[in-house]
């Protein structure tokens, strides 16, 4: 698994470590490695699945809500062949071969774990990624304005930390921590 670079960037909504500063980066890097298969992790309702699909990337749009994915098994043009293949699934426990993708991005999602579910995505990660594949990712920062609000469920995990996701867990990391996960 390779990655390009690890950067504390400053968002609209706090801060973050960032593996790719932006989606269009992240489509040159893919570009520049002949990347085919990219898996969208926590898609959503598949902004950035889209976008690739566009660019003619084979995408796997992987969410854990059903009804986030159902706008994504219409085409958006017809006339284009079909690339974006929508998948439910937890991020740590990825429906796929080893060694079969060639990058996947996870944006503004895999802080929304416990960290020992951090390091089992990430070891999924590697696992499905082939051989030199590219990971492109970001994860909220110890840093971050809202780290340490809410409920603390272990160190640095956080229920209710920020606006709109009560419910939700956010662990905040540090360069170290994420370097040794990625490292694991």
């Amino acid at each position: 698994m390779r990655t390009h670079h690890i950067s504390l960037i400053e968002g609209p909504t706090g801060y973050q470590f960032s593996l790719a500063p932006t989606v269009s980066e992240m489509i040159r890097l893919l570009k520049d490695q002949q990347s085919l298969s990219v898996l969208d992790v926590g898609c959503g309702t598949g902004r950035h699945s889209r976008y690739l699909a566009e660019h003619a990337f084979t995408v796997y749009a992987l969410d854990i809500c059903y009804t986030t994915l159902i706008p994504l098994t219409q085409p958006v043009n017809r006339d284009q062949p079909r690339h974006l293949f929508p998948v439910l699934a937890s991020m740590t426990s990825l429906p796929f071969q080893t060694t079969c993708l060639d990058a996947i991005c996870c944006f503004s999602t895999i802080h929304h774990n416990r960290f020992s579910d951090i390091v089992m995505t990430l070891q999924e990660f590697a696992r499905v990624l082939r051989p030199g594949g590219l990971l492109c990712l970001d994860i909220l920062s110890r840093n971050d304005p809202s780290y340490g609000r809410g409920r603390r469920l272990e160190p640095h995990t956080f229920i209710g930390s920020r606006s709109g996701e009560d419910n939700i867990p956010h662990h905040y990391t540090s360069h170290e921590d994420i370097t040794r996960a990625l490292s694991a």
